[in-house]
């Protein structure tokens, strides 16, 4: 069984320190957890090759027309630990989880934290007990429900439970709020930028906790 890791309560902390945003996106019903992060061990993200125009939508819905201009300069790199880049575009990280109700298999007692007041709480659950999947942080870390409580779990809850909906594929998206240099902002679906040799590659990630734009 993997325990928590000091790296993992650090993911955690971190995120749990965000303020609480509702839901009010009209394509995510309540089936969905909007996070304002991105989840990972290492954040996903972009460098930008070369001067492009991106399209941006309006509003946080991968329907919505793609219909706003945005130039993004070479050599700049859209991750959260960018944190240069994020203040000067006004960045905004942003994802959605489909959530899942799970239920366990078996008397399990799992060390939790609360998302109050990060506490460490020991909460012994009974077979047939039932708490809800919420988001992934990171390192085997993930944001749950239980109770009418949120809490920062490990991987040794979710072993020990299953999905009361086998057919649930946990959907992630990510999305990301840019202010543009024509003064105009808007938000990039994450889902839309294809990483080539051309135009788009990965996060330029200097060390852990910390990413630039390239030099």
């Amino acid at each position: 069984m993997l325990k928590t890791t000091l790296p993992t309560l650090a993911i955690a902390a971190a995120l749990l320190a965000l303020p609480a945003y509702a839901q009010s996106v009209k394509t995510y019903d309540d089936g969905w957890y909007r996070g304002q992060f991105w989840s990972g061990e290492y954040p996903g993200g972009f460098t930008v090759l070369k001067d492009v125009v991106v399209k941006l939508r309006p509003e946080l819905s991968p329907t919505a027309d793609k219909s706003i201009d945005c130039p993004l300069p070479a050599k700049a790199t859209y991750q959260p630990w960018n944190n240069e880049r994020t203040t000067a575009d006004g960045l905004e990280f942003v994802s959605f989880t489909e959530t899942d109700t799970m239920k366990v298999n078996k008397a399990y007692d799992a060390t939790l934290y609360s998302e109050v007041d990060g506490s460490e709480q020991t909460i012994t659950f009974k077979a047939g007990d039932k708490w809800t999947y919420l988001a992934y942080y990171g390192e085997g870390a993930f944001l749950m429900e239980y109770d009418g409580a949120r809490y920062t779990g490990d991987q040794g809850l979710e072993e020990v439970s299953t999905s009361t909906n086998p057919d649930a594929k946990k959907g992630y998206e990510e999305w990301l709020r840019i202010n543009c240099a024509n003064n105009m902002w808007g938000w990039l679906f994450i889902g839309d930028i294809v990483k080539d040799d051309q135009t788009f590659t990965g996060p330029n990630i200097v060390e852990y906790g910390r990413a630039a734009d390239l030099e």
